[in-house]
């Protein structure tokens, strides 16, 4: 391989790995909240299992019930941000990659 082409395979491998990088913040934030929520809801499930365990009332019980149902529902939904945002980050990337490499031509000296 000619050192211009080299050079312009080495530029494009660079720009694709900024661009993972650029976007990892999205995919680092969504992250965070899904951990955050996951944490959460061990809290709820740990809550409940600990109301189970004692004299607590029924109403109680079910209160609680209601904290772990909205905690799991908040882990879900922060789960499909975190999928959302690793599938938006790897396509960018792909798709920067691919119109680097475009324009490198494929005809051999």
């Amino acid at each position: 391989m000619n050192p211009a082409r080299l050079s312009a395979v080495a530029a494009t491998a660079l720009l694709a790995t900024a661009t993972l990088t650029g976007c990892s913040t999205s995919v680092d934030d969504a992250s965070t909240d899904y951990c955050e929520n996951l944490d959460t809801l061990r809290g709820e499930l740990t809550s409940l299992r600990a109301l189970v365990s004692t004299d607590a009332t029924v109403e109680e019980v079910a209160d609680q019930r209601s904290a772990v149902l909205s905690a799991y529902e908040d882990t879900t939904a922060a789960a499909e941000d975190l999928d959302a945002a690793v599938r938006d980050a790897a396509s960018g990337a792909y798709s920067s990659f691919e119109d680097s490499v475009g324009g490198i031509s494929t005809d051999l000296p």
